[in-house]
């Protein structure tokens, strides 16, 4: 079992009540990020390229939740 030590920088603060966050992706480090959060009383909109995946993870803790997809620009077309 692996051990995330991204999760340990968030155990340092003890309240977040009121700060708007975002959570981009919905993995497991996005999935303990968004646990802490909730659990320090932050709202975390959850951004994920899969709306699906993005809604689940942000439900779990009744968060907001959005899709971001990247677009294509003229410049970044090759010629």
């Amino acid at each position: 079992m692996g051990f995330e030590r991204s999760l340990l920088g968030f155990l340092k603060v003890k309240d977040l009540r009121g700060v708007r966050t975002a959570v981009i992706g919905a993995g497991g480090s996005a999935r303990a990020v968004a646990y802490v959060l909730h659990k320090l009383g932050a709202e975390a909109c959850v951004i994920n390229r899969s709306l699906i995946k993005a809604r689940k993870l942000a439900e779990l803790h009744w968060n907001p939740w959005s899709s971001w997809r990247p677009t294509t620009t003229s410049s970044s077309r090759p010629r």
